[in-house]
């Protein structure tokens, strides 16, 4: 069971209240994902133990605000997130598809940036920096939907780019 407002998965009272936000919206989720970090749910034992949502929390959305940003956690959110939206049940195409789109509203953004049209450069800034922000959150639908941790992904990634060295190795980076 999951609380649709709060995106926690309570311990429901007997008559199907959600124990942290008093809300009887209560919904059966989607198959739990399986995170290899074997991380506690993005609500944090904190909350599960006291009943008490975070401090930092966004005023519109209903789930709380990572103090300092996590793959691993917002990759939670949004999985939490996604089971509250009418696409829920999408296959892992869809997020692809949107990679895809977003890419091209980056390109678009910062084409008409660099020629000068169709608007300011600040307008071109903001709707490139839009389009990133859109990226990454179909890069956690994907991963979600293929069950794949994004933030185990970036760190093995990165510790293998954080090893080339272009400039001793101009044709491989040493791999």
């Amino acid at each position: 069971m999951l609380c649709r407002i709060c995106g926690a998965n309570p311990s429901i009272t007997t008559d199907g209240i959600c124990q942290f936000c008093s809300t009887d919206e209560i919904v059966h989720p989607l198959p739990p994902l399986v995170f290899h970090d074997d991380s506690v749910d993005f609500l944090s034992q904190e909350i599960r133990s006291s009943g008490v949502l975070p401090s930092t929390y966004l005023p519109n959305s209903r789930l709380p605000l990572v103090p300092s940003f996590s793959i691993g956690i917002a990759q939670k959110q949004h999985y939490a997130w996604v089971q509250r939206q009418p696409f829920w049940n999408a296959d892992w195409q869809d997020p692809l598809m949107g990679i895809t789109e977003e890419v091209g509203e980056l390109n678009h953004a910062l084409l008409k940036q660099k020629q000068g049209i169709r608007g300011t450069y600040a307008e071109h800034e903001d709707a490139a920096k839009d389009a990133v922000g859109d990226i990454f959150i179909y890069m956690m639908d994907l991963c979600n939907r293929r069950d794949w941790d994004l933030e185990t992904i970036f760190q093995q990634t990165w510790n293998k780019v954080m090893q080339r060295d272009w400039k001793k190795d101009s044709k491989s980076g040493g791999e």
